[in-house]
């Protein structure tokens, strides 16, 4: 058993050698290829197709043609003899114009004086007032307008005043935001009242507004056609902080 093992290679390629030696000995076997005749007799005719008749249209039947009444005899119409006219009347002859004399001119007498006409004496007519002209009207005054300039004007002097916080910690932390703050003004501008409605992260920055506010005493006045029956009125603006 072990030699068959150790030449196990050898015996995997018997059944290759086998196949090779068979094709080998079927090639010296030459084929014979005998042709093949047949004897038979086959007899051929050629015969020609017999032509189409041609089939001849029959003719149609003419339709019956019937007898056509004889028109009736229309009766003769007599004109009527015609009235004798009347001759016309001779026309009468125009009777001729009379003519008149002519009359005489008369002579005027260039001495006499013409005769003077009366000419109707004018009153003197009373004077008609004349009305005034009415005065133009004055021109509508845009209250709306007036008022938004002068809230902006405000808005823009506060945000000029306001001052960045100044000192070491300031400096190290360099804060940014926005406060929001509102004054109570009256007609005259006088500052009534301020304070912050809305503060930011930064507690620096709402104690720069305030200080801002606290010296803030005296504003514009309120135009004359501005908030009409107010006394006074309470305005708000928000302040922008940016590190310098």
């Amino acid at each position: 058993m072990y030699a068959v093992y150790r030449f196990r290679h050898v015996f995997s390629w018997l059944p290759v050698m086998m196949a090779a030696g068979w094709m080998l000995m079927n090639q010296h076997t030459a084929l014979s290829i005998k042709p093949r005749y047949d004897d038979s007799t086959m007899e051929l005719a050629l015969v020609e197709p017999p032509q189409p008749v041609a089939e001849t249209p029959q003719p149609e039947p003419e339709p019956e043609t019937q007898p056509q009444p004889e028109p009736e005899p229309q009766p003769e119409v007599t004109a009527p003899s015609p009235e004798p006219v009347a001759p016309p009347p001779k026309p009468k002859p125009a009777p001729k114009p009379k003519t008149k004399p002519t009359p005489e001119p008369k002579r005027v007498n260039k001495a006499a004086k013409p005769a003077e006409t009366s000419q109707p004496v004018r009153r003197p007519t009373a004077a008609v007032p004349v009305a005034a002209a009415p005065k133009p009207a004055a021109p509508r005054v845009n209250n709306a307008a007036i008022e938004n300039g002068w809230v902006a004007g405000l808005r823009s002097d506060l945000e000029a005043q306001k001052r960045y916080p100044t000192g070491r910690q300031a400096s190290l932390e360099r804060p940014e935001g926005s406060v929001e703050i509102w004054l109570e003004v009256d007609r005259s501008g006088r500052v009534l009242a301020s304070g912050i409605s809305s503060k930011a992260r930064s507690m620096l920055l709402n104690r720069a507004a305030t200080n801002s506010l606290q010296s803030i005493r005296q504003v514009k006045p309120f135009p004359t056609d501005a908030f009409a029956g107010q006394n006074s009125r309470r305005f708000t603006a928000t302040l922008n902080y940016r590190a310098p």
